[in-house]
């Protein structure tokens, strides 16, 4: 086939000019372009106006009521003929939201904003060889301000323009053997934009990764904001959804302790792009390690991970024996830089994972992972056994097969509110319990501390105080200035022994009873004449418990002068002189004090001479001897 000169196309489109729909205006947001084309040859009918007055089968334009999406105003496209046509059709991608067909006839959208283009993508498909021609008619109806272009990429016509004006001219003619054409038509509205006016520019929120900008525009419009580390910028970050005049942009995955150069734009369809000035922020310094975290004092039932950070953290530790179930947490109450978290509840020999986790405000958190295994439960060998059992007292004797210190809790039931603890570190220990009291049982359990098997407690264990040795009439007689008798009754067979001393801190004085009995009397012997003591009993007895008797107090006679044989203290009397010949004579034995009294002339011996001397004095003939 003979392909026509451009100029003879022409010629062929000019002719079908008059005949052409005329574009229908109402302004220049109301619009539509009727699209007419046509087949040279006479057996293929085109797609043109029917109808009275006369439709456009195809069209495209502008309205208030419309969207760029499918919508009531657009026609689907009619199939084609079978054969001998010439078809038309304005594409819209499956992909445009509500679409279900890729070709439609009618193509109506939104007005176009100022500063704005719109495109629409025409095909025309035919199976005859021959001239095809496009017509649109006149366009003067349409406002100057909308620039209306046909664009031909393929250069179909084959004259090395790809672009025209739709304004100079009605028609566009191409040569064509069957097959389809691809062509486009654009419209942009070049009024000039109104500005956007933006403002209240803050950033806030700087973390060791990144900052919040915010700002406000007078019309709803994008988010975004251009960053860099230098004035140049070149990254970008955004808020994605609809246009908005409050607007908040988080800017992440920055580098620690550095400084940004930043700037906000908001776009918005009929305005001008709103651009701030350049602003800087500094990100925060990082939360870091100093060393990594370790564990240690690991025993059988616990352990401590040290943590070292550069800055005051929080640490939380998650640990397991299954590295992907770590069920077990424990934490700091406080931040620190320095921090030693105590993991408890673990099993001996065990290996566990530890996720450590060191957070800190306004910084990414930090996160180290470790492991370790746990020594050896401490075992007792010997186990606890109690003896010495008394009525106020008992001893618990263990072992342990690592060195460890040692407590006992005890008391009347499991609640256990007496504790007694032997610091020692070692592998043999006895704790002897005191205070106790007398036939009652006691409950006590017995915990050993390892420095590095950690801690192990025994079950709850018992005992019982043995009884008391019932015992009456305690008292202290026969006092003279050197000597005192104590006697004491007990309720059993028992042994006693005396006790006593010038003061309860001071008991050093003994007396033991010489034979196990019920009734004892125990003399004290060679003690100081008008002095102070105290004396107690301890009385001993099988099957009871040691016994220990309250102080007594007693004092010691006075040493006597010369004379003084009754002891009154004062002159002697006649009663002193009777007395003294009693002794003389051998009627009556005198105690030591008063054998000392009644020698008056010193000679160790009481006889006649001291009944003389002594009468004298009595008389007043002779003075009281000092």
């Amino acid at each position: 086939m003979r392909r026509l000169r451009p100029a003879v196309l022409m010629l062929a489109a000019l002719a079908l000019v008059g005949r052409a729909a005329q574009a229908q205006v109402t302004d220049g947001k109301n619009f539509q372009i009727p699209l007419e084309v046509t087949h040279s040859s006479p057996s293929v009918a085109g797609e043109t106006t029917s109808g009275t007055p006369p439709v456009p089968v195809n069209a495209i334009g502008t309205s208030e009521t419309a969207s760029d999406f499918k919508g009531l105003e657009d026609k689907i496209n009619l199939p084609t003929p079978p054969s001998g046509f010439v078809d038309l059709y304005i594409i819209h991608p499956l992909s445009e939201p509500g679409n279900t067909a890729t070709q439609w006839r009618r193509d109506i959208r939104a007005p176009i904003a100022a500063g704005q283009t719109k495109t629409w993508n025409l095909g025309i498909n035919t199976d005859t060889a021959g001239t095809v021609t496009l017509t649109w008619g006149s366009l003067s109806a349409i406002p100057s301000y909308l620039q209306i272009t046909l664009l031909d990429p393929r250069d179909a016509n084959g004259d090395q323009v790809t672009s025209y004006d739709m304004r100079g001219q009605t028609a566009f003619s191409y040569t064509t053997s069957p097959a389809t054409q691809l062509l486009s038509i654009r419209i942009t509205n070049t009024t000039p934009p109104p500005p956007l006016l933006l403002t209240d520019l803050k950033i806030s929120d700087a973390t060791d990764t990144g900052f919040t900008v915010s700002w406000t525009t007078d019309t709803p419009s994008s988010s975004v904001v251009e960053y860099g580390k230098t004035a140049d910028l070149g990254q970008t970050a955004s808020t994605p959804g609809d246009p908005v005049t409050s607007h908040v942009v988080h800017v992440t995955g920055l580098t620690p302790n550095t400084t940004y150069s930043l700037r906000a734009r908001s776009s918005a369809l009929g305005f001008t792009d709103a651009v701030s000035s350049i602003e800087t922020q500094a990100t925060l310094d990082a939360l870091a390690f100093v060393t990594p975290p370790i564990t240690l004092g690991v025993t059988s039932t616990q352990a401590f991970v040290h943590v070292s950070t550069n800055m005051a953290a929080d640490v939380t530790v998650d640990f397991g024996t299954d590295p992907q179930n770590l069920n077990l947490q424990s934490k700091t109450d406080k931040p620190g830089t320095d921090v030693d978290v105590l993991l408890t509840g673990l099993a001996p020999t065990a290996t566990y994972t530890a996720r450590v986790t060191a957070t800190a405000p306004n910084r990414e958190p930090r996160v180290s992972t470790l492991s370790f295994t746990t020594s050896a439960q401490t075992q007792f060998s010997p186990a606890p056994t109690v003896t010495d059992i008394g009525a106020g007292a008992a001893t618990i004797s263990f072992g342990t097969d690592t060195p460890s210190t040692a407590v006992v809790d005890y008391g009347t039931s499991q609640t256990y509110n007496q504790q007694k603890a032997d610091s020692n570190v070692a592998t043999s220990h006895q704790i002897v319990l005191t205070d106790l009291s007398a036939e009652t049982t006691y409950h006590f359990k017995v915990t050993a501390d390892s420095p590095t098997n950690g801690i192990v407690s025994t079950q709850d264990l018992t005992f019982t105080t043995l009884a008391l040795i019932p015992f009456s009439d305690f008292k202290v007689g026969s006092i003279t200035r050197t000597d005192a008798v104590v006697t004491i009754n007990t309720g059993v067979p028992s042994t006693a022994v005396a006790e006593y001393g010038t003061s309860e801190t001071d008991l050093s004085g003994r007396v033991l009873g010489t034979t196990e009995g019920t009734s004892h009397s125990l003399t004290l012997g060679g003690l100081t004449a008008n002095t102070g003591y105290k004396v107690r009993v301890r009385l001993q007895a099988t099957g009871k418990g040691e016994t220990v008797t309250d102080l007594l107090t007693f004092k010691t006679a006075p040493n006597r002068r010369p004379g003084d044989i009754v002891g009154t203290g004062g002159k002697p009397t006649i009663a002193d002189v009777l007395l003294c010949i009693r002794f003389a004579l051998h009627a009556q034995t005198p105690t030591s004090d008063q054998a000392g009294a009644a020698d008056m002339n010193g000679d160790g011996q009481v006889n006649i001479s001291d009944v003389l001397k002594l009468l004298r004095v009595v008389l007043g003939l002779d003075p009281q001897p000092a």
